[in-house]
């Protein structure tokens, strides 16, 4: 018979054992994109595509907006995913120049988390 314990000794063990299992595959990038959000970048070429988002905003009258993301998160696949359609689509360009912050498993890009 196991006790309350034993119970919860198992469980944490479970939840232990998943948090340490492989990130799913990188999802597809939608249709029309130049960037691949997925991938992963040094934090020297992020801070280089933030600078030229900055300037492409600047030259447009729009702002810059940074979607911190993880392969590993269905919310942020589908957030994706949904950004890509319209009307969000039209809106983004519109008013934003979209910049993908991958984050892993919040080791990257510390300074901006």
């Amino acid at each position: 018979m196991r006790g309350p314990t034993t119970t919860l000794v198992l469980a944490l063990t479970l939840t232990l054992l998943a948090c340490g299992q492989d990130a799913p595959t990188a999802p597809a990038v939608p249709s029309g994109l130049d960037v691949d959000p997925w991938a992963p970048l040094s934090d020297e070429a992020l801070d280089a595509r933030i600078v030229e988002a900055r300037a492409q905003a600047r030259a447009s009258g729009r702002r810059v907006l940074l979607d911190f993301i993880a392969t590993w998160c269905e919310d942020c696949r589908e957030v994706v995913r949904l950004s890509h359609l319209e009307p969000a689509r039209s809106v983004i360009e519109e008013r934003y120049v979209l910049v993908y912050v991958e984050v892993g498993r919040f080791d990257r890009h510390r300074a901006l988390i």
